[in-house]
Order: structure tokens, then sequence, then C-alpha cells
């Protein structure tokens, strides 16, 4: 590990003498960096590596301490697989070791940390800034200008001029005051050719400030006789108790009977077996993914699943067999989706399932939403004309619902036109 080095000199020495040392070279570079440019060197499996490094998160000079500290880093950042993890061949015996588990969750964990640090050790995320401000005014001349203020800034810190220093000022000033005012002109350009359709003008206006994107942050839940909850374990509680005891509810609403519910249901002498998938089911369906598609909450990425199909087949296949031969689904899998806008109302956050039911089954929710845009209000004038056109809606909506029965291919709007 070497410092105050001609790092170019460096290499073409080493290229020209023994392959068998490697060199690397970041100059600056802070140790929690290095491990993302050591890793490719150790893949080669040199005899000897040489580090030309930086020290700008170390405050020891002495090369000892130095050394030390690129270690620590390296082993807190670096999981025990990644120690011993380095080629495929590698990758193919860990995933070969069968488990004598049948717990689906425990095998499922196990899988998970272990993919996820060969994927962290071959793969690891790369974080980019991405700039998320919509500024459609920032214009070619006003990127070269913003070139030049960088360059000058560099060239100032490098060389410590005040001449420098000072045309940089200058530039920056320039930048601000162009900055400013052509986009005070793309405003009111904006703003001018919309006056006359205030919905194109609010939406322009949401796309200028970026105002697109909505994040739901529930702080607080209205509960019953007026109480609200604040806490994070409270609101968890008031949604748990709300969703337990819709069916004891519903129950109790309903009148009471003797009939059985087992006797709706129609004795059946047939079954059915759900039979253990193959490798090669997995296999196909593995590499099939589209790589497209966004990292789930499992942080595992498709095109990872799909470039390494093959390796991870047969360790898939024995997880799925064993939940299909247990019953078991694993709970990290398992997981709610709530939909909704009223991020302080209880009664407006749905599961999936609940989700699913209003999209099927909500022929009596859609009456009422039709019937809502004929309120009655007796002070108004010609009131009798509401009264008329929401029965008149009452019988087209009863005479869909059972033409429903009979034809499952009927639309509303359709028969609707075909009426009138």
């Amino acid at each position: 590990m070497i410092k105050h080095l001609d790092c170019h000199r460096l290499k073409r020495s080493v290229q020209n003498g023994n392959k068998r040392v490697h060199a690397e070279t970041y100059r600056g570079a802070t140790t929690g960096a290095m491990q993302y440019h050591i890793k490719p060197c150790l893949q080669r499996k040199p005899d000897e590596i040489i580090l030309h490094v930086g020290t700008n998160d170390l405050k020891e000079k002495n090369p000892n301490e130095v050394a030390k500290g690129v270690l620590k880093a390296r082993n807190s950042n670096l999981s025990k697989e990644h120690s011993i993890i380095f080629e495929q061949s590698d990758l193919i015996e860990i995933f070969q070791i069968q488990s004598n588990l049948t717990n689906p969750n425990i095998l499922w964990e196990e899988w998970k940390s272990k993919f996820l640090a060969v994927a962290d050790l071959h793969a690891p995320p790369i974080t980019r800034k991405v700039r998320s401000e919509y500024a459609p005014w920032i214009t070619e001349n006003i990127k070269k200008s913003m070139q030049n203020r960088d360059y000058l800034k560099k060239k100032a810190v490098k060389s410590g001029s005040r001449n420098v220093h000072e045309a940089y000022k200058r530039a920056r000033n320039e930048v601000n005051k162009l900055v400013k005012n052509t986009k005070t002109k793309y405003f009111m350009n904006a703003l001018s050719e919309n006056n006359q359709n205030p919905k194109t003008m609010w939406n322009t206006i949401r796309t200028l400030t970026n105002k697109n994107s909505k994040t739901t942050n529930i702080t607080e839940i209205h509960v019953e006789n007026d109480h609200s909850v604040t806490e994070p374990k409270q609101i968890a509680d008031a949604f748990n108790t709300f969703f337990i005891n819709i069916g004891t509810q519903l129950a109790d609403a309903l009148p009471v009977t003797n009939i059985t519910p087992e006797s709706f249901i129609t004795p059946a002498n047939s079954s059915f077996e759900i039979h253990t998938v193959s490798i090669e089911k997995v296999f196909n369906l593995l590499s099939t993914i589209k790589v497209s598609k966004a990292t789930g909450h499992d942080k595992i990425s498709p095109k990872l699943l799909k470039d390494s199909a093959d390796i991870i087949a047969p360790s898939l296949v024995n997880i799925f067999n064993q939940s299909i031969k247990t019953g078991i689904f694993p709970d990290d899998i398992a997981l709610s989706t709530f939909h909704g806008n009223a991020c302080n109302d209880e009664l407006h956050h749905k599961p999936g399932m609940i989700a699913t039911y209003n999209q099927f089954m909500n022929g009596v929710d859609r009456a009422d939403q039709l019937l809502s845009h004929y309120c009655l209000n007796n002070k108004i004038r010609k009131w009798w004309k509401k009264v008329f056109w929401r029965l008149l809606e009452m019988c087209i909506t009863n005479v869909y619902e059972i033409r429903k029965f009979k034809d499952s291919k009927v639309v509303h709007k359709q028969l609707r036109l075909t009426i009138t």
C-alpha cells in the first residue's frame, strides 16, 4: 500500500512486467468505497495486489494504521459469505447444499440471506443521484454556462488564485441570474398559453412545481366516539380491531335462523391434489422473467434471478415442494396491500381481499353511486324532476341486474342506450 505515487506509471509497469501482480489505484477514495474496487481484483486471484489509496476518512497517517483502517472497513461491510465466494463454482456449491429443515419460512429466510449475500458480492447495488425536479427551462446555453462555472470552481480550488476565484464568482452570479430570468419567462409563457383552460392550466402548474408525486403518511386515525390516536402502535391496533370485527358485525346484523351454512353447499365426491413442482418448470419460469420489472420488497433483482436460473432452480424447488407438503406459505411473501386515499380514516384502508370483493361484487354499491347523482331537495325548484329521474334510474338498474342473470355479457351502458 503506497502513497504519493504516479498511478499511471505504476499500472504501465505492472502490465509490462509480471501478470500475476495486479495494481489498482483510487486516489482520494475513502476506505468504504475501496471495497467495491478490491472485489474485481480478488476474482482474478493474483499473487500480489498493489493498492494506491487515499486516506480521506482516516485520521492516522501511519501506513500500518491505514492498512488496519482498510481492513476494518472491509470487515464491517462484508459478511462471512463474501470472504469465501469468488467464482461460479462456489455459488453452485452453496446452493446445492440440501437442508434437512421442513419449515418453508426458515428455508426461505436462509435462501434469501445467501442469495442477497452473493448478489452483494458480485453485483453490489450502486446509488445514483437522479434529478427529480422538472426543469424544462434549462437550455443548452445555460448548461454550457454551468459547465464553465464548474470548470472555474475546480480551477480556483486547485490553484488558489484570487483572480480565478473572482472569475468563478462572476460566472456563478451570471448563471444564477440567467436561470432566474429564463425560469420566469418559461412560467409566464406556459400560463399564458393555457389561461383559457383552467384544467390544463392547473396541470401545468402541478407539473412545473413538481407536485405530481404523492406520499401517504398516516399520523392520525379517527376511531369511535370522536377519539383520535396518533401513536404507531395504537394506529396498528385500531386497524387490527376494525378488520377482525367486520365478520362479527355483519353476522350480528343478520336474522337468527336454524339453517346451517353447510346446507347450501352441494356435496362433491371429487377431490384435487396440488402436485409438487419440477426443476424444469421452475427453470423455465425463471428464464422468462421480465428483467425490466422493478425489484420487490425482498430486494431481489429479477435480472439476477434470470441470470442464475440454472443454479438456484434446485434450491427453490425444495422450498416450493416443502410449502406444498406442509401447507405453509412463507410469511415474508404473504404481505397485505392497502388501498385508499383518506389517510386518517380506518374505513378507507382496505386489504387486497376486500378490494377484490368490491371489484366483482359491488352491484349494490354501483347502484347507490348512480342514485347519488339524483339527491332530493324539496327546497329547489322542480324537485319533482329529481324524483322522476331517480325512479327511472332505479328501474334501469333493476332491469340491468335481471338481464345479467340471463346474459352475463350484457353491458350497462349499452342497455341504457337500448332502452332510451
